[in-house]
């Protein structure tokens, strides 16, 4: 092809036919510039692609990390939804020196010593932040709802290390102030420390501040973090064409609203 036009533009210089010439030299110019037009066209639109399947698998992660907290928060809930009955039936004089002295009620002892976290995950959130630039414009509403979803998330860490810094300021205020709080027995067996429990003021006041921690704030706001993170995983399964819905156990309705025992 080459050999094809050379002979030409040497035929028509031979020929001094300078006019011709020029035509053909700009009309041999503008098929170089075509051809490099159309070879730069498939390597964008390959470079494209490229892209868009690297920016649909950060979306999959994003997807997996999203039901990793989704079942963490449902977790946590549910835990706490049995402290809640406990603190309710304390609160109403419904726990009584038989309850402590039952050996398989221990958890009557730890009510307000655990530490109970979410313990959500951001991997794949930012590794999808830091290739924001190359996200498809379809995924323009997705990404807006996926930096509201993690604001929220900064909420429930938030509350997860109160929770912690409140257990360990309980712990150490016990240490400091109750010699039944080394234990050489079952704490079944420790008399001061059941009399604490059903009996002293500071007892409830503890439970109460553990609650309005917990289920007024932390658990509060991880269950909003749990709604807005299934409906966004649907939103973002639906644009890979996924459409599924992530696989949730049930909280009941009045667990998820008050978390108040029976």
């Amino acid at each position: 092809m080459i050999k094809f036009f050379r002979k030409i533009r040497h035929k028509l210089i031979a020929e001094n036919r300078f006019s011709r010439y020029l035509i053909y030299a700009i009309g041999e110019i503008a098929l170089v510039i075509i051809g490099i037009l159309i070879a730069l066209n498939i390597n964008s639109r390959a470079e494209l692609k490229k892209t868009e399947a690297k920016i649909d698998k950060l979306f999959e992660n994003v997807l997996d990390e999203l039901q990793t907290s989704i079942n963490s928060t449902t977790t946590l809930a549910k835990r706490y939804s049995t402290f809640d009955s406990l603190h309710f039936r304390i609160m109403q004089d419904k726990i009584t020196l038989k309850d402590y002295k039952d050996r398989s009620h221990f958890e009557l002892f730890t009510l307000t010593t655990r530490i109970r976290k979410a313990q959500l995950t951001h991997d794949a959130y930012d590794n999808l932040i830091a290739n924001r630039n190359d996200v498809p414009v379809k995924y323009e509403q997705v990404m807006k709802d996926l930096i509201s979803l993690y604001v929220i998330k900064s909420l429930v860490d938030e509350y997860d290390k109160k929770m912690e810094e409140l257990v360990y300021k309980t712990l150490t205020e016990r240490a400091d102030k109750f010699e039944w709080f080394t234990r050489n027995s079952w704490p079944q067996d420790n008399e001061k420390e059941i009399d604490y429990y059903l009996n002293d003021f500071r007892y409830r006041n503890e439970l109460t501040n553990y609650w309005t921690y917990s289920i007024g704030n932390q658990v509060s706001i991880a269950l909003r973090f749990r709604e807005n993170a299934i409906k966004l995983y649907g939103d973002i399964s639906e644009l890979l064409g996924e459409q599924q819905k992530p696989p949730t156990e049930v909280i009941d309705p009045q667990v998820s609203d008050m978390l108040q025992g029976t």
